[in-house]
């Protein structure tokens, strides 16, 4: 993104036409034409929203003053070698051949294409969009093996899709290919820190984004298959507890995890739902994460300790909330007795303990040898977790298991409204009978 310097005075500002700081009023243009001209600027200037307010309520003259040294810059601009399409060429036409030296002329191109569209304007973005840029990079990361995505290659292809992210219209091709976050997630599976790092930035930056957390769920629950690990939050976690003695890319590389990490949790479903954030974060207290967060503060970073603040600030409020529920100091979740004899207390006297016995007797009475009882065991932790958090019968998880749970619940619920009708209406008409009972005379009594 560009830097813009105002400069007051009487002489022109360096970049400007000769004497623009003291156009004459009656060359502005009328004030909507000025505002049409003005805001292609801004969009060209890819300006955040406040910088844009700000320059709105600038005088009319140095409104103009911009647009004519932004018009003179893109003219005098060079173009020769530095154009998205020239960039691509490089990288397809080396893409065909295996040299060295060609190898590194396709990095160098993919160093140089992933700072343009960093720094460059509007145009130049929508012109590498144009040129199916996003296809070509996609394309050639999603071809890479093990060994490729260990290199600096790699990493500057990944930094080219960042920076193509800073943009609007970057951001909206990113997520408008149904692929791209997937092909993004598998660049994971790389021994290179610093391409870690910029993926679990990616990946962070995206579930804080509308319709971006489900995206990063799914693309994760696709690289766990990919990778060939146990679940899909194995390598996050992992990244956290890795100590590679190299301080600065191990902090910047733990606060990109745990960014991710409290995105996760907190975003999409989780700003609203605390079951949902107790559900999701159980899968990562099941990885190892309460003890690893404790080892993080030794860094003494700010950065890395404000994401600490975070997760542990939401993690305990949840906590209160559900011990204030059962009337507990605490609640051991890895303890199963604990949690058993818990529920088995708040529910004695309720119609729910027999449901709650039945739910026990069939999962300790559950057929086959030890793998079919884990598997049957998997299927009724994923029902359980889908009757928590499913609202309006709308998963906010990716899971395999398909369940419209609110189709159960108002199927059981009019039943037992069924059965309580029944029993009102018995107890209606024995209360009728009695009355009736109560109102014969006997036959040997006299009035």
């Amino acid at each position: 993104m560009k830097k813009l310097f105002f400069k007051s005075g009487r002489g022109p500002r360096p970049g400007s036409p000769t004497g623009a700081s003291d156009v004459p009023l009656e060359e502005i243009p009328e004030p909507e034409e000025l505002a049409k001209k003005l805001e292609s600027v801004l969009d060209d200037l890819n300006l955040p929203v406040a910088s844009r307010e700000t320059i709105r309520g600038m005088p009319a003259k140095q409104q103009w003053e911009m647009v004519l040294s932004h018009n003179q810059s893109v003219a005098e601009a060079p173009e020769v070698g530095s154009t998205p399409t020239d960039y691509l060429q490089i990288i397809r036409r080396s893409l065909e051949a295996s040299e060295t030296d060609v190898n590194d002329e396709r990095t160098n191109a993919l160093h140089e294409l992933a700072i343009n569209l960093r720094t460059k304007t509007m145009r130049y973005v929508l012109q590498f969009i144009e040129a199916d840029g996003l296809l070509q990079l996609l394309d050639m990361i999603a071809a890479m093996d093990y060994k490729g995505r260990q290199t600096e290659e790699h990493l500057n292809a990944i930094k080219c899709i960042s920076s193509l992210m800073n943009n609007a219209h970057g951001l909206k091709c990113v997520l408008s290919h149904p692929n791209s976050i997937t092909v993004i997630a598998r660049s994971l599976h790389t021994s290179n820190i610093p391409t870690k790092t910029k993926v679990l930035e990616i990946l962070g930056a995206v579930c804080l984004i509308p319709d971006g957390h489900r995206k990063v769920l799914s693309a994760l629950d696709h690289f766990q298959i990919f990778a060939g690990e146990r679940t899909r939050f194995q390598t996050v976690v992992a990244e956290l507890a890795r100590d590679t003695q190299l301080e600065n890319v191990d902090v910047d590389c733990k606060t990109a995890s745990l960014a991710l990490i409290n995105a996760i949790i907190c975003a999409g479903p989780g700003q609203k739902n605390s079951t949902f954030r107790m559900h999701i974060r159980y899968e990562f207290i099941m990885l190892g994460l309460d003890p690893v967060i404790g080892t993080l503060r030794k860094y003494e970073s700010e950065a890395l300790e404000k994401h600490i603040r975070i997760f542990d600030d939401v993690y305990l409020d949840d906590i209160d909330a559900v011990n204030t529920r059962f009337g507990v100091d605490q609640i051991d979740s890895s303890n199963a007795v604990e949690m058993a004899t818990l529920l088995a207390d708040s529910l004695k006297q309720t119609p729910a303990y027999e449901n709650l016995t039945s739910l026990l007797h069939h999962i300790v009475i559950l057929p086959g040898d030890r793998r079919q009882r884990e598997s049957r065991l998997k299927l009724l932790a994923e029902v359980a977790q889908q009757i928590c958090i499913q609202e309006g019968g709308e998963d906010p998880d990716v899971r395999p298991l398909q369940l419209d749970v609110s189709k159960f619940v108002t199927h059981f619920m009019s039943r037992e409204d069924v059965v309580a009708a029944k029993k009102e209406r018995n107890r209606a008409m024995q209360k009728k009978e009695d009355y009736k009972v109560s109102m014969v005379v006997p036959a040997d009594v006299s009035v």
